[in-house]
């Protein structure tokens, strides 16, 4: 053999040792892959479609909701269609669950119970316009990743899925918290004309009595002149601001309003003011007991049944009030 035919024979043979080291890794590294299907998910979305949602209905493990969207293209709480809902937070729901990226995919799950998803902890269905259905169910926290839960997509029991827990987040919230609140206009302290604040035992009068123009009103109760009383400014700053920060009870039974201290209210206010055009206008607000943690109370306005909570510390010169009179 020539010393040519032997620098070309060398040359083969590495080349040959070169590619069995590149089989050899290329099968070690898709056996290491199929002996751990806990892999980082494919980039694109697992709920990927053209259609458009037209009904959610969801168990987040204390109560079951259902929502539809009504003739005028806006969503409504099934069970109570008249309820002022805000739908933001249906839509929120809906964005996050079209085109969910899992952060992770395990394509070999173990046991169900493994992942807190053979009792899942909330469930989901959102119908389609074309009549399909998108479901979801939701098991226990990732492991090591508090903020992550594990997840099936339409009863598919070969894939889980470690999602953002920002989805359960939204589907925790209760039908109340999807309330809009109404806004009762705030009442400048230079528009109010009489103040009644009444209980059981007593009742309170405060009338404003209007001067020439460019002077302050004239404050009186009882004969006496209490303008410049601290416990008088304290109350209509009180008034002012009264306003329904959540609410307890939208369509409250006869015991709930019991329950709630109606029956034999804290105070009862009506409060006589002027809008901007000199219109005489009429507030009234009920106050009952202590909500269950103490920091509120239950609050009714005017005809609303509806029972809300404001807090305790904004309505404690008006209970003052309803307890002492102006000397409180």
């Amino acid at each position: 053999m020539s010393m040519r035919q032997k620098r070309l024979l060398r040359r083969v043979l590495s080349l040959l040792a070169l590619v069995t080291v590149v089989v050899l890794v290329v099968t070690a590294a898709r056996r290491g892959k199929e002996d751990n299907p806990e892999t980082p998910a494919e980039a694109g979305a697992v709920t990927n479609h053209d259609a458009r949602y037209t009904s959610l209905t969801y168990d987040n493990g204390s109560a079951t909701l259902s929502f539809a969207l009504n003739e005028a293209e806006e969503w409504i709480w099934a069970d109570l269609p008249e309820f002022p809902l805000d739908d933001t937070f249906v839509n929120r729901i809906l964005d996050l669950i079209t085109g969910l990226q899992p952060q992770q995919t395990l394509t070999e799950p173990e046991d169900l119970e493994q992942y807190g998803l053979d009792d899942p902890t909330m469930t989901l269905t959102a119908g389609l316009d074309d009549g399909s259905e998108l479901t979801a169910a939701i098991g226990r926290k990732a492991s090591g990743d508090s903020g992550s839960d594990y997840l099936l997509l339409n009863g598919d029991e070969s894939t889980v899925y470690i999602v953002d827990g920002a989805l359960s987040a939204e589907l925790s919230r209760g039908i109340y918290e999807m309330m809009v609140l109404p806004e009762p206009a705030d009442i400048p302290e230079n528009r109010f004309r009489r103040v009644t604040v009444e209980t059981a035992e007593t009742i309170t009068v405060c009338t404003a009595y209007a001067g020439a123009e460019g002077v302050p009103l004239s404050w009186r109760s009882g004969g006496a002149n209490v303008t410049d009383s601290p416990v008088l400014k304290a109350l209509l700053e009180a008034l002012a601001g009264a306003k329904p920060e959540s609410c307890l009870d939208y369509n409250p039974s006869q015991e709930a309003v019991t329950l709630c201290g109606f029956n034999v209210p804290a105070a009862s206010v009506e409060v006589q003011y002027v809008d901007e055009n000199g219109g005489e206008l009429t507030r009234t607000m009920t106050v009952g007991g202590l909500t269950v943690d103490g920091t509120s109370r239950c609050v009714r306005f005017d005809d609303d049944p509806t029972i809300y909570a404001v807090t305790a510390e904004r309505l404690a010169p008006v209970l003052a009030v309803a307890e002492s009179g102006l000397e409180g």
